[in-house]
């Protein structure tokens, strides 16, 4: 008897291990010749850029920089501004990492410290949190069909949650700003801030179409007044398209941006003033395409004509059964202490959104969690122009989370998708943050699955043996129809006929049956 099957390979889960480790960097920073000595610190901002990271046994490589950006007031009274990069190795240990395995990994500036040693020299220490994830996709060979004979099949149908392509990419979005009206041309910049807000995500055939604007934040110095400090914000959309072999119509996108540079240069406009800035923004770009199928795979076989010879496998398969984003307003009033100077003017505001806690509960998805805002304001002291305020924005929501359960696993992503604010009082700012959620609810089940099928050694005189008669079976608590009809190598349809049975619940323990 020549027996032939068809395998389908099937991504059924990730074996994933996460890990969360603190970075740190030390450097001293010396003031460069052309600008002045340093009389007060205003503000330094760090952010983290990853350059590359990798996986070996037990461990995790990650390779990054810290970009910084000092403000000062210098001892001519004069705001400046110094630009500088620390780079940094940091070795993490995680228990059955090993090589070949992905990686995603988010970086965070959680502290930045700083000793003036002298007027020329700042000894700046940042601490850098990595939350890590080591993947590596699990594969099997799962049974669709059998040919060659007559075979009863118990089949089922599973909705594999699977990855297909992951992206780790770098892009550059480059675009004229101008000056808006009423504001003066540059004489220097100071500092500028970028992120991406995603807008559209679509998956087609081989390709990720992103559509995001790009927000840029600038203070300069203007040519008219070069002790007043300007501010303006542009907003620019973009579309970037990147090849993702294997995506198709219809899959799910998850992507991610991080700005990892930031480059610049003032140019004249038509009548000569410097008005026009060239922005060349460096953005990481990480995420991965991921789609739920439905195959029908053989559980369990057997032939009431030939002893078969049939091989199983279990397997964990990961589900999809809640994909789901929101739009959460955050209000609150951030209040500058006595100690600090009162704010005349806000220039802007970076709001960092941070999960303290996701779990499933009667069906819905908590979360929970922080948004550090960092208020940029000028304030009324002449001796310290610019000033910083962190306040901290509490935040719970409840999602409907479908059929989710509460041992069911939560990916959940949180975006700034806008910021506004308005002085209520010198020192009172009054702060409107619309956060985006995004949660996806995986369930894993455990299957059981045919890997192989094949003609029995046992005799054709011996299976006979076994079909000569009418045996008399008494059901035990726990069987299926399906077990009693491949122990004793006949059909359902056979064994419900015979006994009148028009549904399989009429199969009880201590039901006596016919066994044709």
């Amino acid at each position: 008897m020549m027996i032939e099957y068809q395998h389908e390979p099937v991504c059924v889960s990730e074996a994933a291990i996460t890990a969360f480790s603190q970075a740190y960097t030390e450097a001293d920073i010396i003031v460069p010749d052309v600008k002045p000595d340093i009389a007060k610190v205003l503000q330094i901002d760090a952010r983290a850029v990853i350059l590359s990271k990798e996986c070996s046994t037990d461990r995790i490589t990650v390779e990054g920089k810290a970009t910084l950006n000092i403000l000062y007031v210098g001892e001519d009274n004069s705001v400046k501004s110094i630009n500088s990069a620390q780079n940094f190795t940091h070795y993490i240990d995680v228990k059955g990492a090993a090589e070949g395995m992905g990686i995603e990994l988010e970086s965070d500036v959680e502290n930045v410290e700083y000793e003036v040693i002298n007027s020329r020299k700042i000894n700046v220490r940042t601490l850098i949190g990595l939350d890590v994830k080591a993947f590596m996709p699990r594969d099997i060979n799962v049974l669709t069909n059998v040919m060659g004979g007559e075979f009863e099949t118990l089949r089922k149908k599973i909705k594999p949650y699977s990855v297909v392509a992951r992206i780790d990419d770098n892009t550059e979005i480059k675009e004229k700003l101008e000056i808006p009206a009423g504001k003066p041309s540059i004489a220097s910049i100071l500092k500028i801030d970028a992120r991406v807000k995603e807008s559209e995500l679509k998956v087609s055939t081989n390709k990720l179409i992103i559509k995001g604007t790009l927000c840029v934040t600038t203070l300069y110095l203007g040519d008219m007044d070069r002790d007043v400090i300007q501010f303006m914000e542009h907003e620019v959309p973009f579309t970037e398209i990147f090849d993702v072999p294997s995506a198709d119509d219809g899959m799910d996108g998850q992507i991610s941006f991080a700005v990892t540079d930031i480059t610049y240069d003032i140019v004249e406009d038509s009548d000569g003033d410097s008005r026009i800035l060239i922005v060349c923004v460096a953005v990481a770009v990480t995420g991965k395409v991921a789609r739920q199928l439905e195959i029908d795979v053989i559980e369990d076989i057997y032939s009431v004509n030939t002893p078969l010879y049939v091989a199983k496998n279990t397997a964990n398969l990961d589900k999809m059964v809640e994909n789901t984003r929101v739009q959460v307003t955050v209000n609150d009033v951030a209040t500058v202490s006595d100690e600090s100077p009162e704010i005349v003017q806000v220039y802007n505001v970076i709001a960092k959104p941070y999960l303290s806690e996701t779990r499933i509960e009667n069906g819905k998805i908590v979360v929970e969690g922080v948004v550090d805002a960092y208020i940029l304001y000028m304030s009324d002291d002449k001796s310290c122009p610019l000033y910083t305020h962190k306040h901290e924005m509490r935040f719970s929501h409840n999602m409907d989370g479908g059929n989710a359960c509460d041992d069911m696993y939560c990916d959940v992503k949180l975006d700034i998708d806008h910021i506004s604010y308005n002085i209520a009082m010198g020192r009172e700012v009054q702060l409107r943050i619309i956060l985006g959620i995004s949660a996806k609810v995986i369930c894993t089940d455990r299957i059981e699955y045919v890997t192989e099928v094949a003609a029995s050694d046992e005799s054709a005189e011996a299976s006979e043996k076994k079909k000569c008669c009418i045996k008399i079976y008494f059901v035990q608590k726990g069987d299926k129809l399906w077990d009693i009809a491949k122990k004793y190598r006949t059909t359902m349809d056979k064994i419900m006929q015979m006994n009148d049975i028009s549904d399989e619940s009429e199969i009880i323990a201590g039901k006596q049956i016919i066994i044709p």
